[in-house]
């Protein structure tokens, strides 16, 4: 057995198609195959089994070609050879059935659904086969490349790590291959800031005549300081805009925290919820988030004139508009317990320290009310 490339003999005419040999005008053009092949015989005949486009992963299946092949010489089953043969989109499905049967929450489920998903279409996982520590490290890397926090690659690693110890654990695999996956190094931490009232008020009438919808989901975040993922899961029902004093109530199933978040609406954003909640029914969400809102949203801060990071590097994402919301509060005299209550917060210091932009509060008007000496 040995591994090469397969010589494609092709003719095509002056204009590029393609024809049968002996066409008139046509030259004889040679090509190799994208893929590498193993070649070997079997039988009297030549057998030719593609492999990988990338020569050590290619190797490495030839190898596993020879040993399936010897095991079937001597007449050893191979006791995975069914497993095998589902794809992974059905073992991902038997496995978060199975964590959702062991209490999991919903958001934990979607999340990890979400996470293998990307992982296994950004580096073609169809079978349990392809399940290797070579794509996966490749995986990461690419992250890496792309300035992905460690974090972010970190709760890649996790979520693909338990669900190769869950093939394990149920007989699938003879091992978890995604044992030896080492952790990204480092906290990764994000620098936002928070957007000024003249810039949000720009961004908002910017995205009114862009998209109105995504108008109202930048309201809809200020507004409340609702996380993205929260704004995601947030339906009609949710909404209490006729009560003396409307509010949002979120079930706990949908809050980071897991517990329930009780919180006022102000009334400017009322009316904008009231016009579009007319046309939707109870189950319906309120706004749609699409899964690029980070390109959309700095589409909408560059159509606005408005710079993505400042001088410092901090940066004006999505998630800046809950910092806006929180520092918004506080420029306006609330006090900080408050506006913790309103984020949801575990620590006041999170909610002073990282949440509210310090370069904004009105620190000239602080100090001119001390009195002369």
């Amino acid at each position: 057995m040995f591994i090469t490339k397969i010589r494609i003999v092709r003719y095509v005419l002056p204009n590029g198609k393609r024809v049968r040999k002996g066409t008139a005008g046509a030259t004889k053009r040679i090509d190799y195959s994208r893929k590498f092949y193993a070649v070997f015989s079997k039988a009297g005949r030549r057998v030719k089994v593609p492999l990988a486009a990338e020569k050590t992963e290619a190797r490495r299946m030839m190898r596993e070609l020879k040993r399936h092949l010897w095991r079937l010489n001597l007449g050893i089953v191979d006791h995975f050879a069914e497993h095998k043969k589902k794809s992974i989109a059905q073992h991902v499905a038997d496995y978060l059935a199975d964590v959702r049967g062991r209490g999991r929450s919903v958001k934990h489920v979607a999340e990890a659904k979400r996470l293998l998903d990307t992982i296994f279409q950004r580096q073609s996982v169809r079978t349990l086969d392809d399940l290797t520590l070579a794509k996966f490290d490749g995986f990461l890397t690419d992250l890496a490349q792309h300035g992905r926090s460690p974090r972010t690659r970190n709760a890649y690693r996790q979520a693909a790590v338990a669900f190769a110890n869950w093939l394990a654990k149920k007989g699938r695999l003879p091992n978890n291959p995604l044992l030896n996956v080492s952790r990204a190094v480092g906290k990764g931490v994000r620098f936002r800031r928070a957007l000024t009232l003249a810039e949000l008020t720009s961004l908002v009438r910017t995205a009114e005549h862009r998209n109105p919808a995504r108008a109202l989901l930048y309201r809809l975040a200020v507004g409340t300081g609702l996380r993205r993922n929260e704004l995601k899961s947030l339906r009609v029902r949710h909404l209490r805009l006729d009560d003396s004093l409307p509010t949002l109530h979120l079930p706990g199933e949908h809050t980071k925290n897991g517990k329930d978040a009780v919180i006022p609406i102000v009334p400017w954003l009322v009316q904008a919820l009231q016009v579009v909640v007319q046309s939707k029914e109870p189950n319906d969400a309120v706004v749609r988030i699409p899964h690029d809102i980070l390109r959309r949203f700095k589409g909408d801060l560059n159509a606005a004139g408005i710079a993505f990071a400042d001088a410092d590097g901090r940066r004006a994402d999505f998630h800046s508009l809950r910092k806006c919301c929180a520092t918004l509060l506080t420029i306006q005299g609330v006090h900080p317990r408050v506006v913790q209550q309103i984020l949801r917060h575990s620590t006041l210091d999170l909610t002073m320290t990282t949440y509210t932009d310090g370069s904004l509060l009105p620190l000239g008007e602080a100090v001119a009310k001390l009195p002369p000496l």
